[in-house]
């Protein structure tokens, strides 16, 4: 219905467009002297007749047509209805005239054709004029001067070595005034031909498809386009609302599990533990350089909310994991006993990483924000990070860097670094949008983008005495619908 609607309102639109009538007239363009298409150009040279057709439209031809029609428009006005068109290697000309009178715009477009070979035939006189009032000046120069030397020939005064040059001299300027009598008949005896005209002016024939069609196509067209754009802002600019839409995308969608089996309240999470535990280690396998980085989509979201998830299933597959949180909120900001030593020192050179790190469990260490949230990241130093993931790749079986908007300048910087990235979206609240902007970063980036972790809204952090704020455990349904229950962790 929308797209008849939009054929409708075009077809009238056509209806009310004035009415556009062509004429066109073929000009067969002869070289001439005194013409940018001149006798001596080579054949190739026929781009000549580009500048020729400009000169149709210049204002000695416009006002000569004007003249001889009796048309009331300016030049500027009639040459906005004028063009012209020069056919691929040939020496033709295509005057077109539009007007919304089929009559006048034929008589316009005929009278263009002959007033221009008529500006081209005055040209070409011109020149040949000019060039026999040229040599006949030359000529009378010359006499003059053959004058003087008949007189100086015939002085008895005159020795006869000088007498013998004067006779030589005058038979080269009798040679010079033949040869110039010669060209003086060759130009007179010119025809001066511009050209002519091969087709009369006469109408165009009506396109098939007239202003009320095209009206309606166009109108068909521009309504198509409008629900496909619409239709695009719903489905991507939308909220990401199943797994399915992260599938489509190939972004390896997984479900987070909040904490291991030994931890899940009433064991709650035995089945659906192992399995992600199993995934996540295969992912660190693929990584470059076993470091992975994890930041949310969510431009607004402070940290990645499956941190703690994350790091507690590489830690409880034996991986010796370093997390690196450069948020600051992993750790429970109202902890007064967190350490002030961290990431921010460890880059800066004031203090070694073995120092700064926390111990949480047998296997898992954290490397807290530091002085990084106070001004470090305007002063970045590449080389530092390098030395500083060495180390821990040395120290540590795997390296998780926790960050938050990877639209900002300092987490970019270390994700140009680390190479491998996990992000973080939520069901029915992540935008379409903002995945799109951030897998445009980590493409430019070229960041390889490992698997996209879906995970609730509120997510626990860690307190200084190694228990958990809040914890949440999550079975998943069949449906990919997460339940979430809470319970405190000592």
């Amino acid at each position: 219905m929308l797209l008849l609607g939009g054929a409708g309102a075009g077809y009238f639109a056509g209806l009310q467009a004035p009415q556009v009538n062509t004429a066109t007239s073929v000009i067969l363009v002869s070289p001439l002297e005194g013409n940018p298409f001149y006798p001596s150009a080579r054949g190739e040279q026929l781009v000549n007749l580009i500048t020729e057709a400009q000169i149709i439209k210049s204002d000695a031809v416009v006002s000569q047509v004007i003249e001889a029609t009796g048309l009331t428009d300016t030049p500027a006005e009639l040459r906005q209805n004028v063009s012209t068109n020069v056919p691929v290697n040939t020496q033709l000309i295509e005057i077109i005239v539009a007007d919304a009178d089929k009559d006048k715009a034929a008589r316009t477009a005929q009278s263009f054709a002959e007033a221009y070979l008529e500006f081209r035939s005055g040209q070409a006189d011109s020149s040949l004029q000019g060039q026999i009032a040229g040599i006949q000046d030359e000529i009378e120069r010359l006499d003059a001067d053959l004058a003087k030397k008949t007189t100086l020939l015939n002085a008895k005064s005159t020795p006869a070595v000088e007498k013998t040059v004067l006779q030589a001299q005058l038979q080269a300027g009798a040679d010079q005034i033949a040869a110039l009598g010669a060209r003086m008949s060759s130009l007179s005896t010119t025809l001066v031909d511009p050209g002519q005209i091969v087709t009369p002016a006469m109408a165009d024939p009506a396109s098939l498809f007239g202003p009320p069609l095209l009206g309606a196509f166009g109108g068909a067209c521009a309504t198509a386009a409008v629900c496909a754009g619409l239709l695009w802002l719903v489905v991507r600019r939308g909220r990401i609302r199943t797994t399915h839409e992260l599938q489509r995308l190939e972004l390896n969608p997984m479900h987070v599990v909040a904490s291991s089996p030994a931890r899940a309240v009433g064991g709650r999470k035995a089945n659906s533990f192992p399995a992600f535990r199993s995934r996540l280690t295969g992912l660190l396998r693929q990584s470059e350089n076993r470091v992975l980085m994890l930041v949310p989509v969510e431009a607004e979201q402070d940290f990645p909310h499956s941190s703690i998830a994350v790091a507690e299933a590489l830690s409880d597959a034996r991986y010796r994991t370093l997390l690196i949180d450069t948020t600051g909120l992993v750790l429970d900001p109202e902890d007064s006993a967190f350490p002030k030593a961290g990431f921010g020192e460890v880059l800066s050179g004031s203090i070694a990483l073995t120092r700064a790190v926390e111990r949480r469990d047998e296997h898992l260490h954290v490397l807290s924000a530091g002085s990084w949230l106070h001004g470090l990241e305007h002063s970045l130093d590449e080389r530092a990070l390098v030395q500083l993931l060495a180390e821990a790749k040395s120290r540590y079986d795997a390296v998780l860097i926790v960050a938050a908007d990877p639209r900002s300048s300092a987490v970019q910087w270390l994700l140009s670094s680390v190479r491998s990235v996990l992000l973080e979206v939520q069901l029915r609240k992540t935008r379409q949008s903002d995945l799109d902007a951030v897998q445009q970063i980590c493409e430019d980036l070229r960041v390889r983008v490992q698997a996209t972790l879906i995970c609730p809204e509120h997510a626990p952090r860690w307190s200084q005495s190694g228990g958990h704020t809040a914890d949440l455990v999550l079975d998943i349904d069949p449906d990919g619908v997460a339940e979430i229950s809470s319970g405190k962790i000592g």
